[in-house]
């Protein structure tokens, strides 16, 4: 009885491996590569002692159907931040249909919920967005519940006289 416990705890760790292994991960660049994720996540980033949203942007291009957000970031103190953005983990989910962005260390915002709500929803791919603040840790979590899946790249974009900025592309799935 031991060995077929043993053995069905060793196939279920082995499973669970095999299955993480699966998932596409892309560690996101100042640079756009075109890897888009219907499944997967992106993470970059640098830690520091705390970050900010300045604005949220987003534009829909009617050729290509992206729509593109663009995350401000600015220091602790609401100003524009020359540095790397703060960590960051986004998934992209197919099913169900989701973005989910865990952007660390971010203490402060000039937006508050509602208005990253408006934002954001007034894309053809999102359904709803709901936003947890985690003040003890400093940290933002968004979940974005899309419409339908769609193809997401995550990339940064340095701060040449600007801020540090974070750009989400969503595209439709093929």
């Amino acid at each position: 009885m031991q060995k077929l416990t043993s053995f069905l705890f060793v196939s279920v760790f082995l499973l669970a491996g095999m299955a993480q292994a699966a998932v596409p991960r892309i560690s996101s660049t100042f640079k756009k590569q075109g890897q888009y994720l219907t499944e997967g996540v992106f993470t970059g980033g640098k830690a520091g002692k705390g970050f900010s949203i300045l604005d949220i942007r987003r534009k829909l291009s009617k050729k290509t159907k992206r729509d593109r957000w663009v995350v401000e970031i600015g220091d602790v103190y609401l100003k524009p931040m020359t540095r790397d953005v703060p960590y960051f983990h986004v998934a992209v989910s197919e099913d169900p249909a989701r973005i989910t962005i865990d952007l660390y260390q971010v203490h402060r915002s000039k937006l508050n919920e509602n208005a990253i709500r408006e934002i954001l929803t007034k894309s053809p791919y999102v359904r709803d967005v709901s936003m947890i603040y985690n003040s003890v840790e400093g940290g933002m979590n968004f979940v974005v519940s899309l419409v339908r899946p769609a193809n997401v790249e995550v990339f940064k974009m340095p701060a040449n006289t600007k801020s540090s900025r974070l750009v989400i592309d969503i595209v439709p799935s093929t």
